[in-house]
């Protein structure tokens, strides 16, 4: 071990030192301590008596034996504890407070992660070294391992202790200062529907329905609002289907509202040239990162998205789409296990998970080609805290095909069938679509300047 890695047992050793040695004259603040210092994690990081010490401590306090002097004392006879080292660390301690033990028992975490951190690494490195290794998976699994490591809470939480975090959450929604979720970007969704930390959202539908373009609109208002409230957070749209500057080519269509066959066929206007400028400049200056690798598995987007989130914090993740993500031959397990991970990913970085999935061919069957939660093509439905099914029915007719639908949907109109809604209601919701910018929003929709964005 390096003299550094030596430096920082030395803290941990003397810092376990002090911490012992208080609680010893205060048992009353171990309940404190215990609640961020796991014994395990003491063991780990310093031996000897403070480990003995403290791990009685925690052990009486645990089985209601009752956390006294006399009892520690008569327990840690039997177990051939040091007591002089206790005196010579009581001699030692100065009149310290709460915030001193709290440093403690973080010299003492931080030891045992760097521990962690060496074991870990010391993997990695043998795995580097074996035939045929790949530096993407190597570097993957490591990642996956410190951000799960990271999250992992020692023990449950008392409902005393949640009730208090939620009780301040609904304090602040009733003054106005916090609302349930984020924006879907679209008022009328999100009546129904709002962007919650944690959980999984599938949008499915048929190819040339709208489910890239309304999770891309969800993306860049979710970025807007970010940058207008000068939050210290991005977000993370993996790509597996289109290209990056596909993306922002089109991105930049919705936002000026000129439609992208005038640009390719170079037919727009000066007026219309200089929007989607205004467009670009705009869109560049949003908190919006896009990754458009093919061929990623779960762990590679957990290690893509830990590596942004360490440079910012990411606060809104999608992928699109579910069956790009590689995985075992088994289209089936494989897509499960997808969403599966998937969704633990938007649990471990606390942020909502957005997934694109394709519906199976049996839609457009149907005469009024309505989409339901058994038609998404693999998975997604069992997972999926609120699942979103797109029908277009203006695709169908421009196709000279018959569709039964309410003649006000024929033209510029999206079907969403919200069909799992843990947290709200199910049902349809009909949102306008301007198939040109490929630009979702309410029925209320008015084209606008960039300046009112």
């Amino acid at each position: 071990m390096s003299e550094n890695g030596k430096e920082v047992l030395s803290r941990a050793d003397i810092a376990a030192k002090h911490l012992v040695g208080n609680l010893w004259y205060n048992l009353d603040a171990v309940a404190l301590i215990a609640g961020r210092l796991n014994p395990t994690i003491m063991r780990k990081a310093v031996s000897g008596p403070a480990s003995l010490a403290y791990n009685e401590m925690c052990r009486l306090l645990k089985e209601g034996q009752g956390l006294n002097a006399g009892q520690l004392e008569a327990n840690l006879k039997d177990t051939g504890f040091d007591f002089g080292w206790l005196q010579k660390a009581q001699a030692d301690i100065s009149n310290d407070g709460i915030d001193d033990l709290y440093r403690y028992a973080g010299e003492v975490q931080n030891a045992s992660d760097l521990l962690d951190v060496r074991l870990h690494c010391s993997d990695a490195l043998k795995q580097a070294n074996e035939p045929g290794a790949r530096a993407e998976t190597i570097k993957a699994g490591l990642l996956s391992a410190m951000v799960e490591k990271e999250r992992k809470t020692d023990e449950a939480y008392h409902v005393g202790d949640i009730a208090g975090e939620v009780r301040t959450e609904f304090e602040q929604m009733r003054a106005g200062t916090l609302q349930w979720g984020a924006s879907t970007g679209l008022s009328t969704l999100d009546r129904q529907v709002r962007l919650n930390n944690g959980d999984y959202f599938t949008i499915g539908a048929r190819p040339s329905q709208g489910k890239t373009s309304l999770m891309r609109w969800m993306f860049y208002k979710r970025a807007e609002e970010l940058q207008r409230s000068g939050a210290d957070a991005c977000v993370l749209l993996f790509s597996a289907d289109d290209t990056r500057k596909k993306i922002v080519r089109t991105l930049a269509s919705t936002v000026a509202q000129v439609d992208s066959k005038k640009l390719r066929a170079n037919t727009a206007t000066f007026e219309e040239w200089q929007r989607i400028e205004d467009a670009l400049l705009y869109i560049e200056s949003l908190p919006l990162f896009i990754d458009d690798a093919t061929g990623l598995t779960v762990e590679d987007i957990h290690y893509r998205t830990a590596m942004q989130n360490a440079r910012t914090p990411v606060v809104l993740i999608g992928f699109d789409y579910l069956e790009k993500i590689r995985g075992s031959d088994n289209d089936l397990s494989r897509a499960r296990a997808s969403a599966d991970g998937c969704k633990s990913i938007g649990k471990v970085f606390d942020c909502p998970f957005v997934m694109a999935s394709q519906l199976t061919k049996e839609v457009e069957s149907r005469a009024d080609k309505w989409p339901t939660s058994s038609d998404l093509k693999y998975a997604g439905e069992d997972e999926s805290d609120v699942v979103l099914l797109l029908n277009r029915p203006e695709h169908y007719i421009s196709k000279g095909q018959t569709i039964d639908c309410k003649p006000d949907d024929e033209s510029g109109i999206v079907l969403v069938n919200i069909a799992k809604n843990k947290e709200g209601d199910v049902g349809l919701v009909r949102l306008g679509f301007k198939k040109e910018f490929a630009r979702f929003a309410d029925l209320q929709f008015t084209p606008a300047d960039l300046n009112d964005y």
